[in-house]
């Protein structure tokens, strides 16, 4: 009797009969002999459904009665990663690869939930294990998908590590991928093009890409999932950097605004992070139109430093003819409501302090942007950078005050401004800073008075470092950057010149058109190009570029910024800089 109804039910499946499949599967289930492709099938039935419960109810039975059913443990597994349980999942596909270890199904769905769950070592290992028992160019193409995505994720030395899978790579450029696959291949290749610094390659891929997305949206009905979506922006995200610092601005500057929906660790909730005065809905942004005459409502950046630098490009939107109302933030308020009244087109250009958000009404606007968005309307190449000089004005009593105290110190010694440490994430502080024992072939000039301009309570630091090499670096203990910028920037404007790695002293000095070396390393971010496509800044007219060799050494940098520093130091003695 239960081989006949399971014959029935067999072919009501089949016919896509799938109602009364599921009446059948029941039947049997009920009468009491647990059938295991009937508890499969019907299982993946309530699975479609949407019934998890019933089918995670249905799986446990079939368990009972078959625990070394790889099929029943791999859909078991399923039904778990539906509700979001990804541990207990994994469990299960483990149990299924250890019955069977050809098991490509179980070993896929557990490669997803290790890198779900941030284990990307154990995703990377657990795929490439895959590989020697794919049976086709498609299951390869699969895994070495998880593969690359876990190199992106987990390691250091990325391009080393896909040289190891070039093969696998190449086979995956050239097999042909059904559609449900194409996106993440087209995805998956840009990024190894752009790990591996070929541009021509990552570019033909996204393109590749958006003719993928625009197939899947006409089938989809123009829905996408969600998870696709968080996809997609950060490999928009990730190109972008990409092309902005290999100088390629056209397209690498409109995938920018993909920052505002990537999700970043540690306090910045978003890789573009910002306070939002109106929903998009109540005021539209500026997509380029004629401004002429147009209210825009400029919103700074949650990175200090990168409202600095992007503001360079607001008098390009004033020059347009636009009426700019700018909202820096909090910290930089003071600086921007004193700088802006020297700017050209200054009658059409307006700073929003905090305390005045609540009482602003989108009717008094005809668009609104992020400030960091104005690059992909009004930066088309390098070249074409604002070099901006002088865009920003310090105290002038407070600067005088600093100076008369340096200039007290000192006599007539030339005034070093330095900044070693960047901000961020730890790996990222690392990777652009510079130990001060580096740089003492510049602190000890005889002819020089170093003053930090280092963000933070850096005090006992220096004067540890001060005992230790017989220097004398001065620290100003009243300077807090975080809760008084306009005092900090005065301190910037009271010395000479500025030697900094890139952090927002760079912005800072740069935008007072102060003369400065920036010292960059070999892992500089994306406001930077690399050196062999442009040395120098084009944000900034005063600012000069050493960059640290490829191997991670700053001795040519800090070699070419000692000969810069000692260059200054002579024309100072001469005169030609005093003043």
């Amino acid at each position: 009797m239960q081989d006949t109804i399971l014959s029935r039910a067999l072919k009501a499946h089949r016919e896509g009969k799938i109602d009364e499949a599921i009446e059948l599967y029941s039947k049997i289930m009920n009468i009491g002999a647990c059938d295991d492709v009937a508890a499969q099938n019907y299982g993946a039935l309530l699975r479609s459904k949407g019934d998890i419960e019933t089918a995670i109810n249905i799986y446990e039975k079939g368990l009972r009665a078959h625990p070394k059913s790889v099929g029943m443990l791999n859909n078991y597994a399923n039904c778990l990663r539906d509700k979001g349980l990804l541990e207990k999942s994994s469990l299960f596909l483990r149990k299924a690869l250890s019955e069977d270890i050809t098991y490509l199904d179980a070993r896929l769905t557990l490669c997803v939930n290790l890198k779900e769950l941030g284990m990307h070592n154990l995703a990377y290992i657990t795929a490439k294990a895959g590989l020697k028992h794919c049976r086709n160019d498609r299951d390869t193409s699969r895994f070495v998908l998880i593969l690359v995505d876990a190199i992106i994720a987990a390691f250091p030395e990325k391009e080393k590590i896909l040289k190891d899978i070039e093969q696998y790579i190449t086979k995956v450029e050239e097999t042909e991928t059904q559609n449900e696959y194409l996106v993440a291949k087209a995805m998956t290749m840009s990024q190894v093009w752009m790990l591996s610094g070929n541009t021509e390659k990552a570019l033909k891929w996204y393109r590749y890409t958006i003719a993928a997305i625009d197939e899947q949206l006409d089938k989809s009905g123009g829905r996408l999932k969600k998870q696709f979506l968080k996809q997609w922006h950060t490999f928009g995200w990730n190109l972008s950097i990409f092309l902005i610092k290999k100088g390629i601005f056209g397209e690498g500057w409109k995938l920018y605004d993909h920052g505002l929906r990537v999700p970043a660790e540690g306090p910045q909730k978003w890789q573009r992070s910002l306070k939002k005065v109106f929903p998009a809905d109540i005021l539209e942004l500026w997509k380029g139109q004629n401004v002429k005459n147009k209210n825009i409502l400029l919103l700074g950046e949650q990175g200090i430093g990168d409202t600095m630098m992007f503001a360079t490009l607001i008098p390009r939107l004033l020059a347009k003819g636009a009426k700019v109302a700018f909202f820096p933030g909090k910290r930089l308020e003071d600086i921007y409501m004193r700088s802006a009244s020297h700017w050209k087109y200054s009658e059409n250009m307006t700073v929003v302090a905090e305390s005045q958000l609540k009482g602003l009404k989108s009717s008094g606007f005809d668009y609104q942007l992020p400030v960091g968005s104005l690059p992909m309307h009004l930066l088309e190449g390098i070249e074409d950078g604002p070099k901006a000089f002088k865009i920003i004005e310090a105290d002038r009593d407070n600067t005088n005050n600093f100076r008369s105290r340096y200039r007290n110190k000192c006599g007539d010694k030339l005034i070093v401004g330095i900044s070693w440490q960047g901000g961020g994430k730890k790996n990222r502080i690392r990777d652009k800073s510079i130990d001060l024992e580096d740089m003492l072939s510049i602190i000890k000039k005889p002819d020089v008075f170093i003053v930090s301009l280092q963000y933070g309570d850096d005090g006992p630091f220096i004067k540890r470092f001060n005992e230790k090499y017989g220097t004398n670096i001065h620290h100003d203990d009243e300077i807090n950057p975080l809760k008084d910028m306009d005092s900090w920037l005065s301190q910037v404007n009271a010395v000479d010149i500025v030697v900094s790695i890139a952090n927002t002293t760079i912005h800072g000095a740069g935008g007072l058109g102060k003369p400065t070396m920036c010292l960059l390393s070999n892992k500089c971010d994306w406001r930077w190009t690399d050196e062999d496509i442009y040395t120098g800044c084009y944000w900034y007219q005063s600012v000069e570029t050493a960059y640290q060799s490829g191997n991670g050494d700053w001795t040519k940098a800090v070699k070419d910024a000692s000969i810069w520093v000692s260059n200054y130091a002579q024309r100072f003695k001469n005169g030609q800089e005093k003043g």
